[in-house]
C-alpha cells in the first residue's frame, strides 16, 4: 500500500548507525529525492520482514538514479552460503550495499541494555539482531567472497547502508529512563500492557487491530469501540497491535495487548 511506502520514506532510523556505514534512510532519500507520486503496491506476502523488504525494493526501482539492481544474491564458498544481500546496485555516482530490517520490540527490563527488547513473538531480540547486521550481514560485501560475488553482477559498493525500521513499545506505566546509546533518540515509540489490565487503555477513543504484515498502515477501515475491542481480546492467545485514534480517525497511538501468560 502507498501509505506504507510514504512511511518508509518519513520514518527515522530505529537505531544510531556507526560508521563506516551509513544510514539507509538517508540512501533512500538519495535515491528517491522525497518521491511521493507513488501507486499502489500489490503483494501476496503474509510475513512482515518479506513484505517491508518488497516495500523497500520497489522504492529503489522507482529512482532514476538506479542502473541496476540485484535482490537476495547468495553468497557461496565451496558450495556452503556465507550469506545473503539484500540488496546491491549500482548508480552513476555510487554502488551500494543495502541490508534492511523492520523491527518491533517490547521492553521489558530498562532499556539500558539491548537485551531489554524482545520481539512479541520471543523469538527475537534486538541485542542478536543489531549484532548480526554490524558484524556478519554488512561487512560480507567486503569480504573477499561477497566482493568476488558482487563483480560477478558487475557491481562494486563503496556505500555500505543500514535500512533498520520499526517501533520499540515501552511498558505503559513505566517510561523509560535512559536507553542504550545506540538506540536513535527520534525512534517510534508505543506502548504494552496485559489484557487483564486492558481496561488502561479506556477512552474517547476508536481503536484498530493490526494484522500482519500490514503493521504499518494507517487504514480507516475496521474501526471499533472499546467495548468491542475487549470483546476481541477475551480470547487472546498471541500479542495483538492496535492503534487509538481520535473521532476524526487520525492516530493516537499504539501499543501490544499481551495475552496474561506472556
Amino acid at each position: 500500500m502507498k501509505e506504507d511506502l510514504f512511511w518508509i520514506q518519513s520514518t527515522p532510523s530505529l537505531m544510531n548507525i556507526p560508521e563506516p556505514f551509513c544510514s539507509g534512510v538517508d540512501l533512500l532519500r538519495y535515491l528517491n529525492d522525497h518521491t511521493t507520486d507513488h501507486e499502489d503496491l500489490p503483494t501476496s506476502q503474509h510475513k512482515l520482514g518479506l513484505y517491508y523488504e518488497d516495500c523497500v525494493n520497489h522504492l529503489i526501482n522507482k529512482s532514476t538514479k538506479v542502473i541496476d539492481l540485484k535482490r537476495n544474491i547468495v553468497v557461496t564458498k565451496n558450495k556452503k552460503t556465507l550469506g545473503e544481500f539484500d540488496f546491491i546496485g549500482r548508480t552513476s555516482e555510487k554502488d551500494f550495499h543495502l541490508e534492511c530490517a523492520i523491527k518491533f520490540y517490547l521492553r521489558v527490563g530498562s532499556g539500558e541494555q539491548l537485551s531489554d527488547f524482545i520481539g512479541p513473538g520471543k523469538r527475537d531480540r534486538l541485542d542478536i539482531k543489531w549484532q548480526r547486521m554490524l558484524e556478519h550481514q554488512l561487512p560480507l560485501s567486503e569480504t573477499n567472497d561477497g566482493l568476488r560475488t558482487c563483480h560477478q553482477h558487475e557491481i562494486s559498493p563503496s556505500a555500505r547502508a543500514l535500512l533498520i525500521q520499526g517501533y520499540l513499545f515501552h511498558p505503559l506505566d513505566e517510561p523509560a529512563q535512559q536507553l542504550h546509546p545506540t538506540i536513535n533518540k527520534h525512534h517510534l515509540k508505543g506502548w504494552w500492557i496485559y489484557a487483564k489490565n486492558l481496561q488502561k487503555i479506556q477512552g474517547d477513543f476508536q481503536y484498530q487491530i493490526l494484522r500482519k504484515p500490514y503493521w504499518l498502515r494507517f487504514s480507516e477501515t475496521g474501526l471499533m469501540n472499546f467495548d468491542a475491542l475487549t470483546e476481541q481480546m477475551i480470547s487472546l492467545k498471541q500479542p495483538c497491535l492496535i492503534r487509538r485514534l481520535d473521532s476524526s480517525a487520525r492516530e493516537i497511538d499504539r501499543g501490544f495487548v499481551l495475552n496474561n501468560d506472556w
